[in-house]
C-alpha cells in the first residue's frame, strides 16, 4: 500500500515520506534481498551481518519519522508510519532468532546454545523496555512483533521435538518457555497501559485547548442608567 501511496502526487511531497523515509526504504529493500539470498544458501554469518544492516536502516526510518510531527489522521499513522514500525520490530525479533541459529550451527554444546537464548531474551526485554518506558514518544507498533514472536517461542516449547527435549532437557526448556511467555505478557500489558495513557493525555490536551465560552454581559435597564 505504501509503495502505491508514495507514487501519488498528493503524497510524495509529504514530510513524513520526503524527509522521514527518503532513500532509506530503497536501501532497506536492497539489504533485505541480499540477506534473504545469503540465508537461503545457508551463509548464516553473512546473512546475520546484512540483517543487522537492514535493522539499522529501518531504525533510521523510524527515528526520522518520529522527528516529524504527525498530522493526527489515520492515514498518516497506519499507512505511512506503522508499517515501518512493525517491520522494524519484526526484524528486531528475527535478528535474535538468527543469532541463535548461528550459535546452533557453530557449536553443538547445549549450554552454549542456552546462553545465547538467554542473551537473546535479555536483548528483547531491554529493547521493549526502552521503547515502551524510557523513550519519550513510545511507538507501540514496534513491540507488537516482539510480543508475537516470544508468544510463538513459548507456544512451540509446549510440545518440543524429541531431539530438542533430549539435547536441552525439560528444565531448561521450561525456563525459556516461561520467560518467553512472561516477556510476551509484560509487553502487551505495558503497551495497553501506554496506549491508554496516551489516549487520555490527548483528550486532556484537546479539552485544555478549547476556548472558554464567553459569558453574556448582563443587560442594563434604563433605571440603572438614570
Amino acid at each position: 500500500i505504501f509503495v502505491v501511496l508514495q507514487l501519488l502526487p498528493d503524497h510524495r511531497r509529504l514530510p513524513v515520506i520526503k524527509k522521514g523515509i527518503g532513500y532509506w526504504f530503497f536501501t532497506t529493500c536492497i539489504l533485505e534481498i541480499v540477506w534473504k539470498c545469503l540465508f537461503s544458501y545457508e551463509y548464516f554469518f553473512l546473512s546475520s551481518v546484512f540483517m543487522l544492516f537492514t535493522l539499522a536502516s529501518l531504525i533510521t526510518i523510524v527515528s526520522k519519522q518520529s522527528e516529524i510531527p504527525p498530522d493526527g489522521t489515520i492515514q498518516d499513522y497506519w499507512l505511512l508510519r506503522a508499517p515501518f514500525s512493525i517491520h522494524c520490530g519484526w526484524i528486531m525479533f528475527y535478528f535474535a532468532l538468527e543469532m541463535n541459529l548461528l550459535a546452533v550451527n557453530h557449536t553443538k554444546k547445549a549450554w552454549t546454545q542456552i546462553e545465547w537464548a538467554i542473551v537473546s531474551l535479555a536483548y528483547l526485554t531491554c529493547t521493549a523496555i526502552y521503547i515502551l518506558i524510557w523513550k519519550r514518544t513510545a511507538d507501540v507498533a514496534i513491540v507488537l512483533p516482539i510480543a508475537w514472536g516470544t508468544f510463538g517461542v513459548a507456544l512451540e516449547l509446549t510440545d518440543p521435538t524429541e531431539k530438542i527435549n533430549k539435547t536441552f532437557g525439560n528444565g531448561s526448556l521450561t525456563t525459556i518457555q516461561v520467560t518467553s511467555a512472561t516477556l510476551c505478557g509484560g509487553i502487551l500489558c505495558i503497551a495497553i497501559i501506554k496506549v491508554t495513557i496516551m489516549i487520555f493525555a490527548k483528550h486532556a490536551e484537546q479539552y485544555e485547548d478549547k476556548p472558554e465560552p464567553k459569558r453574556p454581559e448582563p443587560k442594563r435597564d434604563n433605571y440603572s442608567q438614570v
